[in-house]
């Protein structure tokens, strides 16, 4: 035959990988510009709401070396409670201080925080029943959360940070997106990004949201994921339940 011979045939076969991978590491690269490009605009169009500075009825999150508590319900569901304990301890990352969490106790401060799905917990469902709080922002809407300010919502209560939505992940990621705004970076864990440090936290009254996600399916992938990650996995077993964990809950801060 007149053809190219075997060592030629895997020459331009290994040529043609090589093309390849190029061309899809470009089209990668391109990709996640453009990702990086519109969560950018994205986070523009929403902006800072979470302040070191006292203005007129903000909300007062950390001050004077108190930290607000923060409640939810123990019918709500386990991410929700996960990540509430996520923003309690990022609250102590930030101002030395660990606000208390209460799970299922009937609000009674004169400023709270509560964080909860539509239907699983009471509180907010009070709200919305009361017209207190518009569910309307969230209803219906995919991952999306609604963070507001609250005046007189209890009896005893004078003001309360509200963090709801219809379903769980909307919920976990209006969480974390305080948790973001106060300054504790979604690589905190995995590059170790120091939070940063602040004496006051004040929230501006809202409503806060980010909308809809703009990529409705999102996923993570480890590149090199072995033997680096596999060996440290199996090297470190004490530290497994804190890789799942966090690797799952990145995505929680990062996806919002």
């Amino acid at each position: 035959s007149n053809g190219p011979n075997l060592d030629e045939q895997l020459k331009m076969i290994d040529t043609l990988n090589t093309i390849l991978n190029i061309k899809t590491l470009q089209a990668c690269k391109w990709l996640l510009v453009l990702i990086v490009f519109l969560d950018i605009i994205k986070l523009n169009a929403q902006g800072q709401y979470v302040f070191s500075q006292k203005e007129k009825n903000n909300f007062s999150l950390f001050s004077s070396g108190k930290a607000t508590p923060l409640y939810t319900s123990n019918i709500d569901y386990p991410g929700v409670i996960r990540a509430l304990g996520d923003l309690q301890s990022d609250l102590s990352r930030v101002t030395d201080v660990k606000p208390e969490l209460f799970i299922e106790k009937e609000p009674a401060d004169a400023e709270l925080v509560i964080a909860g799905t539509i239907g699983r917990n009471k509180w907010i469902d009070q709200l919305i029943q009361n017209k207190k709080l518009n569910a309307n922002k969230v209803t219906g809407r995919w991952e999306t959360y609604v963070i507001q300010v609250i005046e007189n919502p209890f009896p005893k209560v004078k003001r309360a940070l509200i963090i709801a939505r219809s379903d769980k992940r909307g919920t976990i990621y209006g969480i974390y997106d305080i948790s973001k705004q106060i300054g504790v970076s979604p690589w905190y864990w995995w590059a170790d990004v120091p939070p940063k440090k602040s004496k006051n936290l004040f929230v501006t009254p809202g409503p806060h949201t980010l909308g809809e996600p703009l990529v409705k399916y999102r996923g993570i992938f480890i590149n090199d994921e072995a033997p680096a990650l596999s060996g440290w996995r199996k090297n470190s077993p004490t530290h497994l339940t804190n890789l799942r964990d966090s690797t799952i809950f990145f995505m929680g801060r990062y996806s919002n």
